[in-house]
């Protein structure tokens, strides 16, 4: 039998802008990984800048900023395809799974 049903709809229970700012953090660290050329801090405050403008609870923000910053939007693997793992690149069959990756591999 439920006694109570508890709602945080004021942010007081749970810190939800503390875990936005750890997650856009953590994709800004992915991007620039990846190759990004942008300083952290700049990032971040660019995708903090987007969801300002169109709500915090707006699912396209990292798509903006890319589009943004680099004038277009491309879901492909980054051109560094030598710095993932070979099992993620589908060269590696060592546990008897074949490893198909689901996108086309291209060369630089």
């Amino acid at each position: 039998m439920i006694k109570a049903v508890i709602f945080d709809l004021d942010n007081t229970l749970l810190d939800f802008m503390n875990m936005k700012s750890m997650a856009v953090e953590a994709a800004v660290h992915g991007m620039i990984e990846a190759g990004l050329q942008m300083d952290r801090e700049i990032a971040c405050k660019k995708i903090f800048s987007i969801y300002e403008s169109k709500g915090w609870e707006y699912q396209e923000v990292f798509d903006d900023f890319i589009q943004a910053e680099l004038d277009k939007l491309d879901y492909k693997l980054p051109s560094k395809i030598d710095n993932i793992p070979p099992l993620i690149r589908g060269e590696d069959d060592r546990y008897g799974i074949p490893v198909t990756p689901p996108y086309e591999l291209q060369d630089d």
